[in-house]
């Protein structure tokens, strides 16, 4: 059987969900975690089971998880290092996750290059512009990835950091869907980036019907 495993942090208690496949609905049995600890122990079995390369958790979701309490760099570090040997992930959640540039700088190479990984999900962070730099280069196709969707909504991203994502798309042929809702981006510049993502999916399914 393969599950998803989802830590929602929204209010007070945080509830922990438990589900089967990434359709079902979460289970109605409910952990209550009451305090930052209770989170961060919680945490670290989910950083096991992605280190352990646990073949039943294909869904990482950490929504509103307040990460950034999670101290020092020391946990982002480990979470980078338990996706690096994971190989059954395909989906990763960090929405609003209080994510900042120096977080993604972290998690840029594991989310972005990752051999199994094939969505992940950062929108309602605070992304940013600096330190974009990095992670548009992690997007520009020359190493092997699964990505093909990526959703940065609502993360301040302007349009020097939309430059540098159409930088990265005009090498990487891969990507098929990019979310770049609420951020403060010039027009043009949105219609750039989706028309390469159109040349993307025009691309995918050239190869889908060569296949037939």
């Amino acid at each position: 059987t393969r599950s998803i495993l989802l830590l929602y942090f929204g209010g007070a208690p945080a509830n922990f969900y438990y589900r089967t496949n990434e359709n079902s609905p979460p289970a109605f049995q409910v952990t209550r975690l009451s305090s930052v600890p209770m989170i961060s122990s919680r945490l670290a079995s989910t950083l096991n089971r992605v280190c352990n390369n646990d073949a039943s958790l294909l869904y990482l979701d950490l929504s509103l998880i307040p990460l950034h309490l999670q101290g020092d760099r020391s946990f982002f570090d480990r979470l980078a290092k338990g996706l690096n040997r994971n190989t059954v992930l395909t989906h990763v959640c960090l929405r609003n996750c209080w994510l900042e540039s120096q977080h993604l700088t972290t998690l840029a190479f594991s989310l972005l290059l990752h051999p199994t990984i094939t969505s992940v999900d950062l929108s309602k962070n605070q992304l940013s512009t600096t330190g974009f730099e990095n992670f548009a280069k992690k997007l520009r196709g020359h190493q092997p990835s699964a990505l093909i969707s990526l959703s940065l909504d609502w993360n301040h991203i302007e349009n020097e950091a939309a430059k540098l994502l159409v930088s990265a798309l005009l090498t990487n042929h891969q990507l098929t869907h990019l979310s770049l809702t609420e951020n403060p981006i010039q027009p043009g510049r949105l219609a750039d980036i989706d028309q390469l993502i159109s040349i993307n999916q025009s691309f995918l399914h050239s190869k889908r019907d060569c296949r037939k």
